[in-house]
């Protein structure tokens, strides 16, 4: 029978393969800039669908500062209809706060789009 350790004596933890590696700094420098000026100067003049778009395309940016999401993904993320999201991209791209770097579509691949954080 094994001898029980001492508390402060127990071995260290086995090395994970699965372990999380580290963010950059310098992706997330800047990240929760965005959406505190967002929310601060932008974000009360806003409907409900461009403030929930806006908020998922901010989730699914990239290390590339992109986000490429579906429009219908985005509906069902924000409990509303694909044009209800196609409206809210529109209307974010007319403020300034979206830009669609890549407008994609059958064989040409997803949209890509670019969060702008606003003019203060």
């Amino acid at each position: 029978m094994s001898k029980p350790f001492e508390i402060g004596a127990e071995p260290p933890p086995l090395a994970s393969k699965n372990q999380r590696k580290l963010t950059p700094k310098k992706f997330t420098k800047g990240r929760f800039n965005d959406i505190n000026s967002f929310l601060d100067f932008a974000a009360s003049n806003l409907e409900r669908s461009d403030l929930v778009v806006w908020l998922l395309l901010w989730r699914d940016t990239g290390r590339d500062g992109c986000a490429r999401p579906s429009t219908q993904y985005l509906a069902m993320r924000a409990g509303c209809s694909r044009e209800t999201v196609s409206r809210a991209i529109a209307s974010l791209t007319s403020k300034g706060l979206l830009s669609i770097i890549h407008r994609g579509g059958l064989n040409r691949g997803p949209s890509v789009y670019r969060i702008r954080p606003p003019n203060m």
